[in-house]
């Protein structure tokens, strides 16, 4: 933390526009992750349904004449029979699509998930860390360096017009994944035998665990990655927040894994918890056999 922090110069670089409100920023965001956490799985299936339904009914529509021969059927325009079929069959789809994008969500988060104890287990049996120190600060300083040169620094398309906010959120992103993918690699060539033997096993078993999370329960699978995500995020967000209340963030590590935990312990309890179907009227359960 101590090198991250003393990439002052191209870091300031980059987000003084944004560190003039960082405490701002931090809260919206943190009320975002909020309702990610309890809520995620719901909007990004009823988002992914509502989008669906629009552009099938889009497609529907502009297809319409040339798929009716008439301009209207039982008094109905053709155009609006078309968008009628077509977001149904929109919305159709995106459930199916639904699934294997919760399939993918749900391994990609418990693979990093299973990374993430797989490293704590690690240090508790070994007493060690999986990177040794002496090569992890290197690899950190060069993901910093690169990261914050790559996006401060871009070249514009044009250099005769300033770069619209698309574009300069698409090459931030592509720098800070190129920079990002770059450490994992260094990370994982200085990691030490044991230690990877760890997080293959973490990863792995996450995968594994998230495929068929994804296969038998989209609904919940969905509802276990945006509980993880929002926790993340409210994490994330309280550690910008916690130096403008006086909380001193030296230390604070294992505080930052106990809150992510309970949060997404708390976000998983929540969103499972409304997935259930209520008990219907007069009934009650089965009795259990003595």
């Amino acid at each position: 933390m101590v090198l991250l922090a003393a990439q002052t110069e191209n870091w300031s670089k980059l987000w003084e526009p944004a560190a003039q409100h960082a405490p701002l920023l931090a809260a919206a965001g943190l009320v975002a992750g909020f309702i990610v956490l309890v809520a995620g799985g719901k909007l990004v299936r009823g988002g992914l349904i509502l989008a669906g339904l629009a552009a099938g009914a889009g497609l529907g529509f502009l297809l319409a004449p040339s798929i009716f021969t008439q301009p209207a059927m039982w008094g109905v325009s053709t155009g609006a029979i078309g968008a009628a079929l077509g977001g149904v069959g929109g919305a159709i789809l995106a459930s199916f699509l639904f699934r294997t994008a919760a399939t993918a969500a749900s391994a990609a988060s418990l693979a990093a998930l299973g990374v993430l104890i797989a490293s704590i287990a690690f240090a508790y049996s070994k007493h060690d860390t999986i990177v040794p120190p002496a090569a992890a600060a290197p690899a950190a300083q060069v993901w910093a360096d690169a990261a914050a040169a790559s996006l401060v620094h871009a070249a514009p398309i044009d250099p005769l017009a300033p770069p619209t906010l698309g574009q300069q959120v698409a090459t931030g992103c592509k720098a800070f994944a190129s920079a990002t993918g770059e450490l994992v690699q260094n990370l994982w060539n200085a990691a030490t035998p044991d230690g990877r033997l760890y997080i293959a096993g973490g990863a792995t078993l996450g995968v594994l665990v998230g495929l068929v999370m994804g296969v038998l329960s989209p609904s919940r699978a969905m509802a276990t990655t945006t509980a993880l995500a929002g926790a993340g995020v409210c994490v994330g967000c309280l550690a910008v927040l916690a130096p403008h209340v006086g909380v001193d963030a030296a230390g604070t590590d294992r505080m930052a894994l106990w809150s992510f935990g309970a949060l997404a312990s708390l976000g998983v309890f929540v969103q499972w918890a409304s997935l259930r179907k209520p008990r219907r009227a007069g009934t009650s359960p089965a009795p259990v056999p003595a």
